[in-house]
């Protein structure tokens, strides 16, 4: 059974895989729809941006959870 077990898991990481990779595809394909010559710079710009909402969001949690002592 152990094995069963195993093929199933990978069945399942392989289907994920797939779709992941579907998805770069689409978000890839909607950058160059929509004019992102450079598409690098793009992501980097979005990931920076998720970064600082990120720590901004934690850090207005920190001072909230500490105002409320």
């Amino acid at each position: 059974m152990p094995g069963h077990d195993v093929e199933q898991a990978l069945q399942a990481v392989r289907i994920e895989c797939a779709a992941l990779a579907e998805q770069l595809r689409l978000a890839r394909a909607d950058l160059h729809r929509l004019g992102a010559q450079d598409m690098n710079r793009t992501l980097i710009t979005g990931a920076i941006a998720s970064a600082l909402g990120l720590l901004s969001g934690l850090t207005m949690g920190w001072r909230i959870a500490r105002k409320t002592k």
